[in-house]
């Protein structure tokens, strides 16, 4: 049976709950690695993860068997992620080109 070939990059943004300054250092570590953790158990390859106090950006690719929109809502379900993150997301799609100039600047 053949298989399709994807290499499909995204640029997930979510937001805190009301932009509020709640990813603190403190939290940030448990916070990433649980992101991680929740990307690693729906095979999606981690090639950026940061933000700041009131943001957080990941730039991964998706398998093609779930849709982004269904990975943003599983990857926000966690408990670790849906007390801070608020329902404002947004969704970037990145060139291979642009990923291997990213990765050329060490911008990831």
């Amino acid at each position: 049976m053949a298989r399709t070939y994807t290499e499909l990059y995204y640029h997930l943004v979510w937001s805190t709950k009301d932009r509020a300054p709640l990813i603190t250092t403190v939290m940030e570590r448990p916070l990433y690695l649980a992101i991680r953790q929740k990307c690693h158990e729906l095979e999606a390859e981690v090639h950026a993860l940061g933000g700041t106090e009131n943001h957080l950006h990941l730039v991964c690719c998706i398998p093609a068997k779930i849709s982004v929109s269904d990975f943003m809502e599983r990857i926000k379900a966690h408990h670790h992620i849906s007390s801070i993150i608020a329902s404002r997301e947004r969704i970037f799609s990145i060139g291979k080109v642009a990923m291997e100039r990213l990765r050329s600047r060490n911008e990831i």
